[in-house]
């Protein structure tokens, strides 16, 4: 009885400190009239609970997810691709959220709601037509890949499947647009299944950044 007893307690105090860290205090935008926004963007974060969750769990990693993606950018192969891959995968296991990494023209390069599919052997994830063409050279080491089946992995994101383009998203494009380099939405998701708060911060300067990191999670079920 007694060990239940601590096993409860500790549960509970993991749960606890779980979600604290989640909801930690960050620094939130401030009115900046050097990066400005859109109106009420940064207003909407710093009041908005949903929103300001989503960013506080996503800026203190803005930093690691911009070198990450840089270095993919600059030498795109497998093993410069994981790290990137494992840093999205951290955040959305620590958060519960969707988490996309785009390049600045919108081509998704890691997607978390997408299935890891890491060493492209498409049929395996129950796709119809197989096309060896679409993929890398290399097929004594990557089998072969699917035409339409999305997937997080290097020989997909070669291949442009490893989610829907972005640049038609409205936090991509305010993102991309405005100095702050920030975009918030909320709308139905058909991917999470209800209203999801959407939030994306830019990866790198106005108008020459590397592309763009979104975090969404479902706020509502209605």
């Amino acid at each position: 009885m007694l060990y239940r007893q601590l096993l409860t307690i500790l549960c509970a105090f993991c749960f606890v400190a779980g979600v604290n860290a989640y909801a930690a205090p960050c620094e939130l935008p401030k009115h900046d009239s050097d990066e400005p926004c859109f109106p009420d963007i940064k207003q909407r974060i710093r009041h908005n609970d949903d929103y300001k969750m989503l960013y506080c769990a996503l800026s203190p990693m803005v930093d690691q997810l911009q070198t990450l993606l840089d270095n993919f950018l600059n030498n795109p192969m497998e093993s410069t691709y994981y790290p990137l891959y494992d840093a999205a995968i951290g955040l959305s296991s620590s958060t519960g959220a969707q988490v996309i990494i785009a390049r600045g023209n919108g081509q998704v390069v890691v997607d978390t709601y997408q299935p890891a599919d890491l060493s492209c052997a498409g049929a395996t994830g129950g796709c119809g037509d197989v096309n060896p063409n679409n993929c890398l050279a290399s097929t004594a080491t990557t089998p072969f890949c699917c035409n339409n089946y999305l997937a997080n992995g290097f020989c997909h994101f070669m291949n442009d499947a490893v989610g829907p383009n972005q640049n038609n998203e409205v936090t991509v494009m305010a993102a991309l647009l405005q100095p702050c380099g920030l975009g918030v939405a909320t709308g139905f998701s058909p991917a999470l299944g209800g209203k999801t708060a959407y939030l994306t911060i830019r990866l790198g300067k106005y108008l020459n950044s590397s592309g763009t990191a979104t975090i969404a999670q479902v706020v509502s079920s209605n």
